[in-house]
């Protein structure tokens, strides 16, 4: 094969043949790259998103728990239980839940009526 016979290619043939080998290994590995550094920053993404829906439920949780009327406390706790037990709940969650379950047990103990005044 004529191709394959290097003596036959011009001066300096050979150099743009491997220059233009070596860019395309370049270019492959840095779109491989940039595919793998998109997935990461996307599963990052949707795990924000996902904590971030998770904190709004907490907020709601929370303002349950503290409110007034018994039953939306006994609601709020319950609401408390299940978003605690969700991968995206943090120690600090489980310490802010359990203050606030003591809170809700004073003032209900305090409280026959429901925790009313």
């Amino acid at each position: 094969m004529p191709f394959l016979d290097l003596a036959a290619w011009p001066p300096g043939a050979a150099a743009v043949f491997l220059a233009a080998c070596v860019s395309a290994v370049v270019s492959v590995v840095s779109v491989g790259a940039t595919v793998a550094d998109a997935r990461r920053s996307r599963r990052r993404l949707d795990a924000a998103t996902v904590r971030e829906q998770w904190w709004t439920r907490w907020s709601w949780t929370l303002e349950r728990c503290l409110g007034p009327d018994a039953d939306d406390r006994r609601t709020g706790v319950a609401m408390m239980r299940v978003l605690l037990a969700l991968p995206w709940a943090t120690s600090e969650d489980d310490d802010i839940a359990a203050v606030i379950s003591s809170e809700i047990e004073h003032a209900d103990r305090d409280h026959g009526d429901g925790g009313r005044p």
